[in-house]
């Protein structure tokens, strides 16, 4: 038996500090190339059909009702939805019979769990990236439109770090594809 589940995560991309204003161009030229771009996420697991799998990012306009369950932290955000089709392969578990819990809940857990952690694996590269420009708050992950649970807030030093070489001009930092890293 073989399930398809549509993943969707919702981002919030938080904007610049107020004195750091030069970098809401680096963060909105970031979410333009995400946007306009579909990523393959190497998400290696036995219980799926197809490796890798295909994502893409979508910019939520404003009055997206999701958008209200999220908790705001009092800096401006931009709200990315990431999405994916998954097709998991069900596959007996030993030892859960007796639970009276279907197994394909198992591994969707699973497979969604692993795809999260991928999804903030590649919010690390956009990172090394494009220095210091990506963090997000907490956000939400849904399983075919219910809610699945919170993930997790991902603010780095990389901004420090890009601030740091911008004042003292070393090391010089560039720009990588994303895609690349």
């Amino acid at each position: 038996m073989k399930a398809n589940q549509k993943i969707e995560v919702l981002l919030p991309v938080l904007s610049s500090l107020p004195f750091e204003l030069e970098f809401n161009e680096n963060i909105l030229d970031v979410i333009k190339e995400l946007v306009s771009t579909t990523y393959m996420f190497p998400l290696e697991a036995e219980q799926l059909n197809t490796h890798p799998v295909r994502v893409k990012f979508r910019l939520l306009d404003k009055d997206d009702p999701r958008i209200n369950s999220l908790n705001t932290i009092g800096r401006r955000q931009y709200y990315i939805l990431v999405y994916t089709e998954l097709e998991i392969i069900d596959q007996p578990i030993e030892g859960i019979v007796d639970w009276n819990i279907p197994s394909i809940e198992f591994w969707t857990e699973i497979t969604v769990n692993h795809f999260i952690k991928r999804l903030y694996d590649f919010i690390l590269c956009i990172n090394i990236a494009r220095v210091g420009t990506f963090e997000v708050a907490q956000g939400i992950a849904y399983i075919n439109n219910q809610f699945y649970k919170k993930t997790n807030m991902m603010i780095s030093n990389f901004r420090d770090v890009s601030l740091f070489t911008q004042k003292t001009k070393w090391p010089p930092l560039d720009n990588m594809e994303i895609k690349v890293v």
